[in-house]
């Protein structure tokens, strides 16, 4: 209940009895919180008690020897019996007197009450953070500084430059994502096929120039622009004839026709063959999380989008998540070639022997021409409004999806907001 960022009368209430029960019956622990002197002290005074007990046996067994007097077996067993109660008292008591929770952090509990109604939560107030980074911000800077003549200085520095050289990274493994591939990055980024990387490696142990015709390749756990992933089908092997998409302009064959027809890279089809076709409906689509939309090894290395319909996802609202998409020909405006849109159907389409993943998307506009909102400062955007005789809805493949839009929606109307905080790149792109 500490880590409670909001309290009532009620939980501080809870804290204080909490405190009065664990004083209560705090006995119960001291033999888990024993030191290595406190044990050490008890079974010295324990071996003492030994050669006491056994000295007055030895005295008391002398006198029933005078006597002509022995022990019977059961007057034995008494004497060892109580002979070992005594020892476990003995330990007990010491270990008892010399072990309490008279120390800082106990103390601090009886000031917590009083602490929240003053200062407010005790989150604040914790040392995780700073001693999750004493290793890395700290002692790491110690190890390369000079540990001698101004180290304090030399630790600021190197975390700044660390700082820096990942930014830096960063942006120019976002520029060889979106395709501005040169020698010199690679070169930085060793952006080399395994086999390839070899043969660099070798060349550096010589100072040998390195070849500048080597293909890139970024590393599995980078995480590939071009990796995209199907998840959670819904339907199996339906005949695209058959999808009529009732809130739209025209049925699903139509949008797949003008998909294989405008398509410079995919030859020309008939709508009879095409209505042939069978496909298979997911409701997941992994996206790879840019660089520049990342916070660290701690993120996801994908974005999970999902279209729910009507239905509500986890028993709130329906989910209709956005993106944004490259395309082959830029629409007139300020949206430039990746404009946003929310996708509708995540399809898999079996063309023969060869299948396409495809999404069907409806996009969206951007309002008042790169104008900020006054009152907030954000972009605007809205759906965009179609004819019935038009296509409201556009077909690309999933290759051309860039990244996940953080668009924030407008309850009761159809405008959306950039959420700049994330999707800086594209905020000052427009």
């Amino acid at each position: 209940m500490v880590q409670y960022r909001i309290h009532t009368t009620e939980t501080l209430n809870y804290l204080a009895d909490y405190l009065e029960q664990f004083n209560a019956t705090e006995d119960v622990f001291t033999t888990y919180r024993t030191s290595k002197a406190t044990d050490t002290i008890a079974h010295a005074c324990m071996e003492d008690l030994k050669m006491q007990v056994k000295a007055e046996d030895a005295i008391e067994d002398e006198k029933r020897a005078e006597r002509g007097e022995a022990l019977s077996r059961a007057q034995k067993e008494h004497r060892k019996a109580k002979y070992k109660k005594l020892l476990q008292e003995v330990y007990n008591s010491t270990v008892h007197e010399r072990t309490s929770f008279d120390f800082v952090k106990i103390h601090l509990m009886l000031h917590y009450e009083e602490s929240v109604h003053r200062f407010g939560h005790l989150v604040k107030d914790s040392t995780e953070a700073q001693e999750m980074n004493h290793p890395k911000r700290c002692m790491g800077p110690y190890r390369r500084s000079n540990s001698y003549f101004r180290y304090e200085r030399q630790i600021l520095n190197d975390y700044s430059l660390i700082h820096v050289l990942r930014m830096w990274c960063l942006h120019l493994w976002q520029l060889a994502k979106e395709g501005h591939w040169t020698p010199e990055i690679q070169q930085a980024l060793q952006l080399y096929r395994p086999k390839d990387q070899i043969v660099v490696n070798k060349l550096n142990r010589k100072q040998v120039p390195k070849p500048e015709n080597l293909p890139f390749s970024f590393r599995e756990d980078e995480g590939n622009i071009q990796v995209r992933g199907l998840r959670s089908p819904r339907r199996k092997g339906f005949f695209v004839k058959n999808e009529s998409l009732p809130m739209y302009n025209f049925p699903l064959v139509e949008y797949i026709y003008r998909y294989y027809t405008y398509d410079h890279n995919i030859p020309t089809s008939d709508r009879r063959g095409i209505a042939g076709m069978r496909a298979t409906q997911f409701d997941l689509l992994n996206v790879p999380v840019a660089n520049l939309q990342s916070f660290g090894g701690c993120d996801s290395t994908a974005h999970k989008l999902r279209w729910t319909d009507d239905k509500s996802f986890h028993n709130a609202q329906p989910r209709h998540d956005c993106v944004w998409f490259q395309v082959v020909e830029p629409p007139k405006g300020d949206v430039g070639d990746l404009p946003p849109a929310q996708h509708v159907r995540i399809l898999r389409l079996q063309d023969g022997l060869r299948k396409r993943c495809v999404v069907l998307f409806r996009q969206l506009q951007l309002e008042k021409q790169s104008v900020c909102v006054p009152f907030n400062g954000l972009l605007r955007f809205s759906d965009k409004v179609f004819r019935r005789n038009q296509a409201d809805l556009v077909v690309v493949n999933i290759k051309c999806i860039w990244a996940a839009a953080h668009l924030v929606h407008i309850p009761g109307t159809r405008y959306y907001y950039v959420n700049n905080a994330i999707d800086l790149v594209m905020f000052n792109r427009f």
